[in-house]
């Protein structure tokens, strides 16, 4: 991950915004999760990455089960996964 390269937001960015935290770069975390929060207010990652960052973990597990991680639909309909995520929420329980 890198800031000059944006792909759009994913649960990978929960890795980003741990080490900004990590380096008390909390202003830069605000504005990331401001953005963010803009573009996807109902992105249940968004949410997620949000209540890991309180410290929410009761609210993080209730968003956990409408996290997709596979991929559906189909052409016309296509449904947005976000396969990363099972790992991504294995990495956060590292202390």
């Amino acid at each position: 991950y890198t800031e000059q390269k944006f792909l759009g937001h994913s649960s990978a960015d929960y890795l980003y915004l741990s080490v900004l935290r990590e380096q008390n770069r909390y202003e830069k975390i605000d504005i990331f999760i401001n953005e963010w929060g803009k573009s996807a207010p109902d992105d249940n990652v968004f949410k997620w990455c949000k209540a890991m960052l309180q410290n929410n973990m009761e609210e993080a597990k209730k968003i956990e089960t409408f996290i997709r991680t596979q991929s559906g639909g189909t052409p016309w309909d296509p449904q947005h996964a976000d396969p990363e995520f099972e790992i991504i929420k294995i990495v956060s329980k590292i202390p």
